[in-house]
């Protein structure tokens, strides 16, 4: 490999590494931001779990449990991101770095 196609390498080497260092940040933000979903997720299943049965089978009931379970799934997005989100990039980058 000549140099040019070398120094082409190495940018995208650097890029990458820049790359990783912003994900570090919206990791953090994503960690905070999944802390807050789990919190109020938690705290309405809490006030389902508290109506008397009687208004858990109500309209009010059905939509507590529909937040619920919105704000788990958008956890369950928030997690998924948090477990994979650099996988491919990692892999990628440990590929360039064979190459340099």
């Amino acid at each position: 490999m000549n140099k040019q196609r070398r120094k082409l390498i190495e940018q995208a080497s650097q890029l990458i590494y820049e790359a990783k260092s912003l994900y570090d940040v919206a990791n953090g933000k994503v960690e905070e931001a999944n802390a807050f979903i789990q919190e109020a997720k938690d705290e309405e299943q809490a006030s389902f779990d508290n109506l008397p049965e009687g208004l858990q089978g109500s309209s009010r009931g059905a939509e507590m449990e529909e937040w619920v379970d919105n704000l788990q799934e958008i956890e369950d997005y928030l997690d998924n991101f948090l477990q994979n989100g650099l996988v491919d990039l990692e892999e990628a980058d440990r590929c360039l770095d064979n190459l340099i």
